[in-house]
């Protein structure tokens, strides 16, 4: 897993830390890796009713994997772009303890950003 280190910190390996990470980043990739695609699933078959006048259930299974599939790749693609994985990364925002057991910065307890 790659994250980006906050200015002016300076880590080893083996040092734990805290990571940040906006909560409206979490929930809107949620959204893209699974509202979006179930939305255009759902939307591909209310299409699909309304095309199709006969009671085809393979028609409507078909209209349903292709509108999924519609909107993973797009969900994947959004996802890709560069400037949403730079909102939707964590951040390395402090030392906790620094390799070996020793003390750095002693941890304050949870962290939710933007409070």
């Amino acid at each position: 897993m790659q994250v980006r280190v906050a200015d002016g910190l300076e880590l080893n390996a083996g040092d734990q830390v805290h990571l940040d990470l906006p909560p409206d980043g979490l929930l809107r990739a949620a959204w893209l890796a699974y509202g979006l695609p179930l939305s255009t699933m759902v939307v591909a078959v209310a299409v699909a009713t309304a095309i199709v006048d006969i009671a085809n259930d393979s028609a409507f299974v078909v209209s349903g994997v292709v509108g999924l599939a519609a909107g993973v790749l797009a969900g994947r693609r959004k996802l890709a772009g560069d400037r949403c994985l730079r909102r939707l990364t964590p951040v390395v925002c402090e030392r906790v303890v620094r390799r070996r057991g020793e003390p750095g910065v002693a941890p304050p307890g949870p962290r939710v950003s933007g409070t």
